[in-house]
């Protein structure tokens, strides 16, 4: 999707009000990047408003062409040379695209915007303004609502953020002005010392080991290139200090009295010796490297004792080295990653600062959560989440029947590839006001794309896709490391003629709802439903779909700056999982595949049936699903037109027996 400058500033021109148009893509703060247009009305004029402004421009762009802000100025700086000077145009005020700025009124509204304000990286948000229009979404408003129940003492689903997505609206929630809220459950620490029993998120991992022992699949490979002098004392220090810090780090799986229990280390440390690969002929080094870390990520980790990661240094170079840290998801999860470089950062900071590290007491460790939880979710709160399910996954609940490029086998073997998705970040800006235009975020809409993929393959109108939840709704649990993710189950039934638009907003309201509902362990779930297990396909639902938003994750270890140098498991429980990572500079993803059932090529080709569908949807959101184009433009060529090239020159003059 890409944006033309100059086409754009035409357009603009060519309004009868305006004088001078000069249009530019800012990135005021990173990862948010805003088309934003610059106008000089002609004398005796006044700049139009945006509305009239959007309309006029969508007669001739498309609509990731149309600026989201427009900033009336009197004259457009200059250069000495004359030329516009661009970098001196101002940073026009994020309440532009909004109504007029409405201070808050009130002690809830005050503590309300200013947590909106610092989840979503503002100065300041009006009381009026629509969280999701300043580029919030589910993860963002997650955080804002574990923020409110810390700050407000009030409990609040995701779906009444959603409901209620400006200051004003949800303060009216908080102040219990329909009756919609309740005062927020705290977590406290559990009394004596005994192993705790495991979450129910862990009990059902644990479960799924020892139908596969050995495997792979449930590790968390992650690998970091460090830029810089390090300090390879200080960082062995700091990650030491986290061990201590966080009781989840230390936790392994014994069994007690027939039970599978937690049992923490009291004490844990690891030794951090570099790996030299600097003897390496540098014109090989990357090569052993890569090699490396897939052999570690390929190394199944026993669950039965600690510790339940790895860990390993590789030296490049004085300047550089590449961090090695996998993780079991029995655990961790992925808001856990964010969680430990923060406090890495911090702790080797202070150190190499000759500073003493200080981070925040944690008020309760994860065990104290377990115990917690599984006494929350007993009577009505169990009852009131279980009926939602029991409805939503009503009647026959469909196997995904994808044409495979091999048979499946009566048991599955988890041996996995991994194909990358990329998207840019204008891309990323197009599908955000697409989203925007329907209530909706990025995440749904890579969703419906994902579904409609899947309908356009099956040719199946009952689809079940299982999504990940962060889980993390009370702030006891905000800092910890640890498995508190959930999965929610999905499910959207397509209509032949249904639009874009229209699956886009059936798939939010299924979200929505299931937002609400997200605390019912999936494993329980299971149970209720009398779900049978089959070795050839995992229960519930064969797809996944993951969406993190890293945007505002560091990229510093103190002095040091770091990249991810990305490395997977050949692992993977699922037929296909669509994994995507927001970053600062557009989406980063991709597909993990089952080996048994598919073929890489296959994998690469729907990567880019997705690319084109989320294009044709930009361009025009109002065609049916059942129309939208699959086929990349090469593609169409090589099978309309290249393959039916098969025209060869005869002889007309000659009889037919002759030429056969």
């Amino acid at each position: 999707f890409r944006i033309e400058l100059g086409e754009v500033e035409a357009a603009l021109a060519s309004h009868p009000s305006l004088a001078q148009a000069v249009s530019l893509v800012r990135e005021d703060r990173p990862g948010d990047r805003r088309l934003v247009a610059y106008l000089i009305a002609r004398p005796g004029q006044t700049v139009p408003t945006d509305e009239v402004l959007r309309a006029h421009l969508k007669q001739g762009l498309p609509e990731y062409m149309v600026p989201q802000h427009f900033v009336a100025l009197p004259a457009l700086p200059l250069t000495p040379n004359g030329k516009v000077d661009r970098k001196a145009l101002p940073s026009p005020q994020v309440e532009s695209h909004e109504d007029a700025y409405v201070a808050p009124r009130d002690e809830t509204e005050q503590k309300l915007a200013a947590i909106f304000a610092d989840v979503l990286g503002l100065r300041r948000v009006s009381v009026t303004a629509d969280f999701f229009r300043l580029g919030g979404h589910s993860l963002l408003a997650s955080q804002a609502l574990t923020r409110a129940s810390r700050d407000l003492d009030v409990s609040l689903t995701l779906r009444r953020m959603f409901e209620a997505p400006t200051v004003e609206r949800l303060a009216r929630l908080v102040r219990g002005d329909d009756g919609a809220t309740s005062p927020a459950q705290r977590i406290s620490p559990r009394a004596g010392t005994a192993p705790a029993p495991l979450s129910l998120m862990q009990q059902r991992l644990w479960f799924l080991e020892q139908l596969n022992p050995g495997t792979a699949v449930y590790n968390l490979p992650s690998a970091f290139r460090l830029h810089g002098a390090l300090d390879v004392g200080a960082l062995r220090f700091s990650f030491n200090k986290l061990l201590e810090r966080q009781s989840a780090m230390r936790t392994f799986v014994r069994w007690d009295e027939g039970t599978p229990v937690q049992h923490v280390a009291p004490s844990l440390t690891v030794e951090l010796e570099p790996v030299d690969l600097e003897q390496v002929p540098a014109n090989q080094r990357e090569e052993d490297l890569l090699r490396r870390l897939q052999a570690l990520a390929d190394e199944a980790i026993p669950i039965t004792a600690p510790p339940l990661f790895r860990l390993t240094l590789f030296r490049l170079g004085a300047t550089e080295h590449v961090l090695f840290f996998m993780p079991h998801h029995l655990i961790w999860d992925g808001w856990s990653f964010d969680v430990f470089l923060r406090d890495l950062d911090v702790i080797y900071s202070a150190l190499t600062k000759g500073q003493e590290p200080t981070l925040p007491t944690l008020p309760i460790q994860y065990a104290d959560f377990t115990e917690w939880h599984r006494g929350w979710l007993q009577g009505e709160e169990l009852e009131r989440q279980a009926r939602y399910w029991k409805q939503q996954l009503s009647g026959n609940l469909p196997a995904l029947e994808l044409p495979t490029d091999k048979p499946r086998p009566a048991q599955m073997s988890l041996k996995g590839g991994t194909e990358p998705f990329v998207l840019t970040g204008a891309e990323v800006d197009a599908l955000t006001r697409l989203g925007r235009e329907s209530n909706a975020t990025l995440y749904m809409v890579l969703l419906t794309a994902f579904k409609t993929l899947l309908h356009r393959y099956s040719g199946q109108e009952d689809l079940v896709v299982g999504t990940p939840i962060r889980g993390r709704s009370h702030p006891e649990v905000e800092d910890l490391l640890g498995f508190f993710v959930n999965t929610l189950v999905l499910r959207t039934r397509m209509g032949p003629e249904l639009t874009f638009r229209q699956l886009l907003e059936r798939v939010r309201t299924t979200c929505m709802e299931a937002f609400g509902h997200q605390d019912m362990p999936i494993e329980l779930l299971m149970q209720q439903l009398g779900v049978q297990r089959d070795l050839s396909r995992t229960p519930l639902f064969q797809t996944f779909f993951t969406f993190q938003d890293v945007r505002n994750r560091g990229a510093s270890l103190g002095d040091l700056t770091y990249g991810q140098v990305h490395v997977h498991a050949h692992a993977t429980p699922l037929d296909l999982s669509f994994w995507v990572k927001e970053t600062a500079h557009g989406i980063v993803g991709g597909m993990d595949y089952n080996t048994d059932l598919f073929e890489r090529d296959t994998v690469v080709r729907m990567l880019e049936q997705i690319r084109t569908l989320l294009r044709a949807a930009v361009s025009d959101a109002g065609v049916a699903v059942s129309r939208l184009p699959l086929l990349p433009e090469a593609e169409k060529q090589r099978v309309l037109v290249d393959w039916n090239a098969t025209a060869k020159p005869f002889d007309r003059e000659a009889f037919v027996h002759t030429l056969v």
